[in-house]
């Protein structure tokens, strides 16, 4: 699961995470790439300026209720960070 991603318009694009995932590990092939992803924007740049640029607030509320809900139906889940530890992805963290 990537919750976040940057540098493409939606989980399809051929310059998707999700996509390349989805179509280079066995078991997820088939499956919808798009179940993985809760935010998509086109600039490949930190999480919370590409959202700030397309007029999107990131609310980690969503995030943490995505995750939660997906845990109970995918065994195990693998989460993707959007950069790195200390990348913004809102204003305040």
């Amino acid at each position: 699961m990537k919750l976040i991603q940057t540098g493409c318009t939606s989980a399809y694009d051929t310059e998707s995470d999700a996509r390349f995932i989805y179509d280079h590990v066995p078991a997820l092939q088939g499956k919808d790439p798009g179940d993985s992803v809760v935010y998509c924007f086109k600039n490949p740049k930190a999480p919370y300026f590409a959202a700030r640029d397309e007029g999107v607030v990131i609310d980690p509320h969503i995030l943490k209720e995505s995750f939660e809900q997906r845990i109970g139906r995918r065994s195990p889940v693998i989460l993707e960070g959007a950069g790195g530890l200390l990348v913004p992805l809102t204003e305040i963290c």
